[in-house]
């Protein structure tokens, strides 16, 4: 279930999918690797 706010939202900004994952790829300084993410989940996002 989605929280989505009380407000008006227009349908662009509202979230088509919500995956949870184990971990998120991080590289050694903690930032988050987003093309990896990406790349995992490609076939979910594909247009």
């Amino acid at each position: 279930m989605l929280w989505l706010p009380s407000g008006p939202l227009a349908p662009f900004k509202a979230p088509k999918r919500v995956v949870f994952v184990e971990a998120l790829p991080k590289n050694p300084s903690g930032k988050l690797l987003k093309r990896e993410l990406r790349r995992a989940h490609e076939r979910l996002f594909a247009a």
